[in-house]
């Protein structure tokens, strides 16, 4: 790496001097993946383990542990590099011996345990997965609280999107009974698994690991859960430290039971940690970095950092200034398709990042309303509204409440858009990343797609100049009345933010 900032230099220093375990506040772009290569490469620790957040990650990662080897103050130690994944499929096979992997191995169990409708039974395969990886213990009956089921059945109104199943209290059911049923059949000993069974069989049956570690090191520390951080403490070695690194703010995935909140309280109270920073980021323009410290104000933009460009546009305008490789983010999925819509009818061609997911029920939806006019479109699709709005509140999910008020909003502003008859035409052709061959004279393709995103879908993910649709952020701050949600709200506009290096434009 190059000469590094005092920062860096601190928690490289650490590990070399020190078993305390730490955890690193590292900012957007600032170096961390870098700082933590040397801080292992400099330690004198003679076991080392690198739990990387995925295998793209572990394979940078070990590639540049193996150019640098001859640089360790002590080449004859042993480090390692590995996904969760791996790890719990090691401790895995440590006790149940030679284990195969099948995709295919969690639909097998489900239909040992079901005799439904198939189309139910694809749902009740992807509850089950969903509920080992977010849930891991929720098939475990607790005194006094809600039954396994009754806890599954609100896990279904928050994850499934058919909504001919969720308007289906027997259906519900059902598939609660199931994943309850396979949840605990998973626990048996098996010669094939699935891969989400890699990190759940070894956590919910307390597996000890083959070997245990002098130092652990953990990334992304904030997209775990505490099922994960369990397993996770296994691997330490009497008297061996722990670092987890990673930043708070970009924890956007409570939804699926990250709490990095709690792994950093349990950091501090039983590891007692000591915590160092990465602020400066390496990524950002200087502008960039000043809007950033509205949220978080010790960020650091790097010295000698471009200027950058921050500015604001109305949308109707975002055509003269996105370029292909830019990114249009969005805090919602409503607002991501009416500005998508927008672009399209302007002649571009807009893609929507992982959009196709939200077809199914908006179909749904659009048989229940009428087409005949805008009027009795609108009508139809507010009395939809109410009556779904009454079944959320009825099953008492928020999560459900919420997209519903979200796929409302969506078909009212494309409806008012295109008109009533081409919603499902301009839809498809959006989400399908093509265009439907009805409306290609109309609209005709340009040669590069222009890419839109939802802030959650895009994390990970960085480009030289961002585009935020203002409204979208502001719309659900007035919202946003409980602290919690603010709270979130800010996490998401950090993130987007952060997402840009050199230009941001706030539409």
């Amino acid at each position: 790496m190059n000469v590094p900032t005092p920062q860096q230099a601190a928690v490289i220093r650490h590990v070399a001097t020190s078993r305390q375990s730490l955890i690193i506040e590292a900012y957007a772009g600032a170096g961390k993946t870098t700082t933590l290569l040397e801080a292992v490469i400099g330690s004198h620790d003679p076991t080392t383990l690198i739990l990387a957040f995925n295998k793209r990650i572990q394979m940078d990662m070990d590639e540049k542990l193996s150019a640098r080897r001859n640089t360790m103050a002590d080449p004859a130690k042993y480090i390692d590099v590995k996904t969760l994944h791996s790890l719990g499929y090691q401790v895995l096979r440590h006790h149940w011996g030679r284990v195969n992997t099948d995709a295919r191995a969690t639909d097998s169990l489900v239909r040992l345990n079901f005799t439904g409708p198939a189309k139910w039974r694809y749902h009740a395969t992807k509850i089950v997965k969903f509920c080992k990886d977010v849930h891991p213990r929720i098939h475990e009956e607790v005194p006094g609280k809600k039954s396994a089921v009754d806890r599954v059945k609100m896990v279904c109104y928050e994850q499934i999107s058919d909504m001919k199943l969720l308007e289906d209290p027997t259906a519900i059911q059902s598939i609660a009974e199931t994943v309850v049923k396979t949840m605990i059949a998973s626990l048996q000993r098996r010669s094939t698994i699935d891969f989400v069974d890699m990190v759940w069989v070894p956590i919910v049956l307390g597996m000890a690991p083959p070997g245990r570690y002098m130092r652990v090191i953990v990334d992304e520390a904030q997209d775990m859960n505490l099922a994960q951080f369990e397993l996770v403490e296994r691997l330490i070695a009497p008297g061996g430290g722990l670092v987890v690194c990673g930043d708070l703010r970009q924890g956007l995935y409570n939804f699926r039971g990250a709490d990095g909140h709690a792994i950093w309280q349990a950091m501090r109270d039983k590891h007692k940690a000591v915590t160092l920073p990465l602020t400066v980021s390496f990524r950002c323009a200087q502008l960039i970095v000043t809007q950033a410290n509205a949220l978080v104000p010790e960020i650091e933009a790097m010295e000698g950092a471009p200027a950058g460009i921050v500015d604001e546009i109305q949308d109707v305008d975002i055509l003269k200034h996105v370029k292909p490789g830019d990114f249009i983010l969005s805090r919602t999925n409503a607002d991501l398709v009416t500005i998508a819509v927008d672009i399209w009818l302007k002649g571009a061609r807009p893609v929507i990042e992982g959009g196709q997911e939200l077809m199914q029920p908006l179909l749904q939806i659009m048989e229940k309303v009428s087409t005949t006019s805008p009027q009795a479109f609108q009508n139809s699709l507010n009395v939809w509204y109410k009556e779904a709005s009454k079944k959320g509140n009825q099953a008492d999910s928020d999560d459900w409440s919420e997209r519903i008020a979200d796929w409302y909003a969506l078909l009212s502003n494309v409806g008012t858009r295109v008109g009533p008859t081409r919603v499902i035409a301009v839809l498809e052709s959006i989400f399908g990343g093509r265009r439907n061959a009805a409306l290609i004279g109309e609209f005709p393709d340009l040669e590069a797609a222009l890419s839109l995103s939802t802030v959650h879908k895009a994390k990970g993910l960085e480009a030289n100049r961002v585009f935020l649709l203002r409204e979208s952020f502001a719309r659900h701050q007035d919202r946003a009345d409980q602290r919690k949600k603010r709270d979130r709200l800010r996490q998401v506009r950090w993130l987007a933010i952060t997402e840009c290096a050199h230009g941001a434009h706030i539409g």
